[in-house]
């Protein structure tokens, strides 16, 4: 597929955020790692929508930096990545605070983990 090809929709960021609350909700709650890594594996397929959506409205603004629809793309994105960043923080901090992280750990990765650490203490 050519990147021309490829169709741009602008995503409904409430029900993205909606959708993320609910899943480090249901991380914290859930009654196992598989369970919890299931919902993580859930974000990360949502966030990867996300960033194709967001890369996409930026090369093509990028590419022509006169067509209007993609400067106001871009400049939504900009303004929402401060509360897309905080989203995603969300999920990692439950994951580190689940009472399977360490079977987390083991599922996703110790490596995985660790990011998610370095994300958060970088916030804070």
């Amino acid at each position: 597929m050519k990147f021309s090809q490829i169709t741009y929709q602008r995503p409904d960021l409430d029900a993205v955020f909606a959708s993320f609350d609910r899943l480090a909700k249901g991380i914290r709650a859930a009654n196992s790692a598989e369970e919890a890594a299931k919902l993580y594996r859930e974000f990360e397929q949502e966030a990867a929508h996300l960033a194709t959506a967001m890369t996409v409205a930026e090369i093509r603004n990028t590419i022509d930096t006169r067509d209007e629809f993609y400067e106001t793309e871009k400049e939504f994105f900009d303004a929402q990545q401060p509360v897309i960043a905080d989203k995603q923080l969300e999920i990692y901090k439950a994951v580190l605070e689940s009472a399977h992280r360490d079977a987390l750990a083991e599922i996703l990765s110790p490596m995985a983990i660790e990011k998610m650490e370095i994300a958060v203490k970088a916030q804070t």
